[in-house]
C-alpha cells in the first residue's frame, strides 16, 4: 500500500511538472513581447531569470534584462504585470 501511494505521489509530481512547463512556455513567449516592447528592445536580444515558481512549476515572477534595462514582471491572473522601475543596467 505504502509503494502505491508512493507511486501515485511521484506520477502526480511528474505530470503536474510537465503542465508546469507547457504553461512556461507560453506565458514566457507573452511576457517576451510585452517585454520587448516596454524595455524598447528585440526580443531575440532579453534574457529571463526565473524569481519565483508555483509548487506546480509554474513561473510566476521573472526578471528581465536586455539592452543595458533590466526589469521584474509578475503574473497576475494570467497577464504580466510589469513589477519594477525600468533601471538600467
Amino acid at each position: 500500500m505504502k509503494n502505491l501511494l508512493k507511486s501515485i505521489v511521484v506520477v502526480s509530481v511528474v505530470v503536474l511538472s510537465g503542465c508546469g512547463s507547457l504553461n512556461n512556455k507560453a506565458a514566457k513567449e507573452s511576457l517576451s513581447e510585452r517585454a520587448s516592447f516596454e524595455l524598447n528592445c528585440p526580443s531575440e536580444q532579453l534574457d529571463f531569470k526565473v524569481f519565483q515558481k508555483k509548487i506546480d512549476g509554474f513561473v510566476t515572477s521573472y526578471g528581465v534584462s536586455g539592452c543595458n534595462k533590466r526589469a521584474v514582471y509578475v503574473n497576475v491572473d494570467q497577464q504580466w504585470l510589469l513589477n519594477s522601475d525600468l533601471d538600467s543596467e
